[in-house]
Protein backbone atom coordinates (compact mmCIF):
# COMPACT_ATOMS: atom_id res chain seq x y z
CA UNK A 1 0.00 0.00 0.00
CA UNK A 2 1.33 3.47 -0.83
CA UNK A 3 2.21 5.97 1.88
CA UNK A 4 -0.84 8.24 1.82
CA UNK A 5 -1.03 11.63 3.52
CA UNK A 6 -3.50 14.41 4.19
CA UNK A 7 -2.90 17.84 5.70
CA UNK A 8 -4.23 18.64 9.17
CA UNK A 9 -5.90 21.96 10.00
CA UNK A 10 -2.46 23.55 10.53
CA UNK A 11 -1.21 22.35 7.12
CA UNK A 12 1.01 19.58 8.52
CA UNK A 13 1.09 16.22 6.74
CA UNK A 14 -0.54 13.33 8.59
CA UNK A 15 -0.41 9.69 7.48
CA UNK A 16 -3.79 8.39 6.35
CA UNK A 17 -4.35 4.63 6.44
CA UNK A 18 -7.94 4.68 5.16
CA UNK A 19 -7.83 4.88 1.36
CA UNK A 20 -11.44 6.03 1.11
CA UNK A 21 -10.92 8.81 3.66
CA UNK A 22 -7.75 9.85 1.80
CA UNK A 23 -9.56 9.90 -1.56
CA UNK A 24 -12.42 11.96 -0.12
CA UNK A 25 -9.97 14.43 1.43
CA UNK A 26 -8.04 14.72 -1.83
CA UNK A 27 -11.21 15.29 -3.86
CA UNK A 28 -12.30 18.10 -1.52
CA UNK A 29 -8.89 19.79 -1.23
CA UNK A 30 -7.00 22.21 -3.45
CA UNK A 31 -3.47 20.80 -3.33
CA UNK A 32 -1.85 23.68 -5.25
CA UNK A 33 0.26 25.74 -2.85
CA UNK A 34 1.82 28.09 -5.43
CA UNK A 35 1.37 28.80 -9.14
CA UNK A 36 3.03 31.37 -11.39
CA UNK A 37 3.25 32.06 -15.10
CA UNK A 38 6.58 33.53 -16.16
CA UNK A 39 6.07 34.43 -19.78
CA UNK A 40 5.02 31.18 -21.45
CA UNK A 41 6.48 29.02 -18.66
CA UNK A 42 4.23 27.67 -15.90
CA UNK A 43 5.60 26.98 -12.42
CA UNK A 44 3.27 25.02 -10.15
CA UNK A 45 3.90 23.60 -6.68
CA UNK A 46 1.55 21.05 -5.15
CA UNK A 47 1.06 18.76 -2.17
CA UNK A 48 1.29 15.26 -3.67
CA UNK A 49 -0.61 13.44 -0.87
CA UNK A 50 1.61 10.37 -1.43
CA UNK A 51 5.19 9.74 -0.43
CA UNK A 52 7.23 9.91 -3.64
CA UNK A 53 10.60 9.08 -2.07
CA UNK A 54 11.94 6.17 -4.11
CA UNK A 55 14.52 5.42 -1.39
CA UNK A 56 12.04 5.05 1.47
CA UNK A 57 12.30 1.25 1.37
CA UNK A 58 16.02 1.44 2.19
CA UNK A 59 15.50 3.79 5.13
CA UNK A 60 11.98 3.89 6.60
CA UNK A 61 13.04 6.76 8.89
CA UNK A 62 13.47 9.18 5.98
CA UNK A 63 11.07 12.10 5.87
CA UNK A 64 8.38 11.54 3.25
CA UNK A 65 8.65 13.46 -0.03
CA UNK A 66 5.21 15.05 -0.33
CA UNK A 67 5.57 18.24 -2.38
CA UNK A 68 6.54 18.87 -6.00
CA UNK A 69 7.35 21.86 -8.16
CA UNK A 70 6.69 21.31 -11.85
CA UNK A 71 8.06 23.72 -14.45
CA UNK A 72 6.39 23.43 -17.87
CA UNK A 73 7.74 25.07 -21.01
CA UNK A 74 5.82 25.54 -24.27
CA UNK A 75 6.24 22.48 -26.45
CA UNK A 76 5.91 20.04 -23.56
CA UNK A 77 9.34 20.10 -21.87
CA UNK A 78 9.10 19.84 -18.08
CA UNK A 79 11.28 19.77 -14.99
CA UNK A 80 10.18 18.54 -11.59
CA UNK A 81 11.74 18.95 -8.19
CA UNK A 82 10.41 17.16 -5.11
CA UNK A 83 10.66 18.11 -1.45
CA UNK A 84 10.18 16.74 2.06
CA UNK A 85 8.68 19.97 3.46
CA UNK A 86 6.27 22.68 2.44
CA UNK A 87 8.87 25.32 3.27
CA UNK A 88 11.45 23.70 0.98
CA UNK A 89 8.84 23.39 -1.78
CA UNK A 90 7.89 27.06 -1.55
CA UNK A 91 11.57 28.06 -1.55
CA UNK A 92 12.18 25.86 -4.61
CA UNK A 93 9.16 27.39 -6.34
CA UNK A 94 10.47 30.89 -5.62
CA UNK A 95 13.94 29.98 -6.95
CA UNK A 96 12.44 28.75 -10.24
CA UNK A 97 10.30 31.85 -10.65
CA UNK A 98 13.26 34.13 -9.96
CA UNK A 99 15.56 32.19 -12.29
CA UNK A 100 13.00 32.28 -15.08
CA UNK A 101 12.40 36.01 -14.59
CA UNK A 102 16.13 36.71 -14.70
CA UNK A 103 17.20 34.63 -17.66
CA UNK A 104 14.28 32.66 -19.09
CA UNK A 105 16.11 29.39 -18.46
CA UNK A 106 15.81 27.05 -21.42
CA UNK A 107 13.84 23.83 -21.10
CA UNK A 108 15.73 20.70 -20.09
CA UNK A 109 17.08 18.34 -22.69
Amino acid sequence: MPDLYVLDSAGRPVREHDVLAWAAWLKATDVVIAADDVGDVVVSTVFLAQNRDMRRHKDPNRAPVLWETLVSWPGGATRQDRYASREAALAGHARWVEQLRQDQSPPPG
